[in-house]
């Protein structure tokens, strides 16, 4: 009988909406990964950190990054030849190996993460999310003007990005703008409002924010644990998965240095301890 192969732990970063590979916090995080003492290494590793826009800079919806963030997982999750045999040169029989992934999503690439994991269960080990982007799709409705819908509608409304669209002159200021397409908000509203997945969920979300407001991520909490039946932190009830959603003092950015700080201290806690 075949030993269960342990899993390999491959660490992705999913940033925002009108955000990209180059932000602070993708930049800050992936140095952290890459000097981090790993539990077993005794050195750091690697982050993956994809883009969510296509290359114009508009932004994949939901489905369109779900998609991509599973061919992802299954290039990682290749199969490898066993050692050669020493007696006939020849490779023994293809193996699989048992990747994880573990993810850190931050708005709306914490709403992506939050549903990739419920869609893929078996495909991620544990998410820490900050600010995750619940209800979304009704924020931006309440945050596009009526004036504006019909530019919307002709696939013309644009916002501002830090990403720059490819063929775009550099920006002096760093700001670029994209089109937020009609399909992103069409497709955000087919998914489930509350994407429950069956594993260890971390929550840091901001006192303050106005983007993502703080009682929309605690009906979340809310749902989270009536569904599984578990209380901030625990291990009790119907299964072996945790889940914890703290507050810090900072706005939907989640920049500030004490913030940084603190979602260091949540992944060495949660994931290199």
């Amino acid at each position: 009988m075949t030993a269960t192969r342990p899993p390999r732990f491959v660490y992705v970063y999913l940033h925002g909406l009108f955000s990209g590979p180059h932000s602070h916090k993708a930049l800050a995080l992936g140095e952290y990964f890459r000097q981090q003492p790993w539990r077993g290494q005794a050195a750091g590793t690697h982050l993956h950190i994809p883009s969510l826009n296509h290359a114009d800079a508009t932004p994949m919806n939901v489905t369109e990054a779900l998609h991509a963030l599973h061919g992802f997982y299954m290039g990682q999750n290749t199969k490898l030849p066993t050692p050669a045999s020493h007696q006939t040169g020849h490779s023994g029989a293809e193996r699989v190996t048992n990747v994880k992934l573990r993810i850190v999503g931050s708005s709306y690439g914490g709403y992506l993460a939050a549903r990739f994991a419920q869609v893929h269960g078996g495909c991620v080990d544990s998410l820490i999310l900050l600010c995750p982007a619940f209800k979304l799709h009704v924020r931006l409705r309440q945050m596009i003007r009526d004036k504006d819908w019909e530019l919307l509608e002709q696939n013309q409304y644009r916002m501002p990005t830090r990403t720059r669209p490819v063929g775009a002159a550099a920006s002096a200021s760093g700001w670029y703008s994209a089109v937020l397409p009609r399909s992103f908000i069409e497709d955000f509203e087919q998914q489930p409002v509350f994407p429950v997945p069956a594993c260890t969920t971390y929550i840091i979300h901001g006192s303050r924010d106005d983007v993502i407001l703080p009682r929309w991520v605690m009906q979340y909490a809310d749902e989270h644990k009536k569904r599984f039946g578990l209380l901030d932190g625990d291990n009790a009830g119907h299964s072996r998965q945790r889940f914890q959603l703290e507050m810090v003092d900072d706005v939907h950015d989640l920049t500030a240095a004490s913030t940084l700080d603190k979602i260091r201290s949540v992944i060495s806690d949660v994931w290199a301890g």
